[in-house]
């Protein structure tokens, strides 16, 4: 069977694929090893942060890197603040630390993944609304 997908595993740093330039940097989640992504091409550039704890003093610089100045950042926040303690003994953000960062780092737009389960559609479109996000749907498309 011919495979055309490929998996590749980046380390730290700047890597080139065609156009396309993709900074990968380590972000702290519980349990295991994360990277955060920042991809540009042309004069667009969009951020990726999965897990990661809302540990500021070990992300926040890390973060605050792959998301300046982006078009959009993804960001893996499947609580909000009055969850903190939940969402550190899981390893995860807050959609309201979430926003915290993209102001800081000057972010266009913000989208919000890895929904809490639990949480209805109108439930999690709610607390993006109120950061000033959107959340991430099935099959979205983003244009920028």
């Amino acid at each position: 069977m011919d495979d055309t997908r490929a998996h590749v595993a980046l380390e730290p740093g700047t890597h080139q694929f065609g156009a396309f330039e993709v900074l990968a940097r380590d972000v702290v989640h519980k349990g295991g090893r994360t990277f955060g992504y920042r991809v540009r091409v042309g004069e667009s550039t969009f951020a990726y942060v999965p897990d990661a704890l809302d540990a500021l003093d070990a992300n926040d610089d890390a973060i605050l890197e792959l998301a300046a100045d982006a078009d959009v950042l993804i960001r893996g926040a499947p609580f909000v603040s009055d969850e903190s303690e939940r969402a550190a003994a899981f390893g995860h953000g807050t959609a309201e630390v979430a926003a915290a960062i993209a102001r800081r780092a000057r972010v266009r737009q913000l989208v919000l993944t890895h929904h809490a389960p639990t949480r209805t559609d109108t439930a999690v479109h709610d607390i993006a609304v109120r950061v000033g996000a959107t959340a991430a749907t099935e099959a979205m498309t983003l244009v920028f």
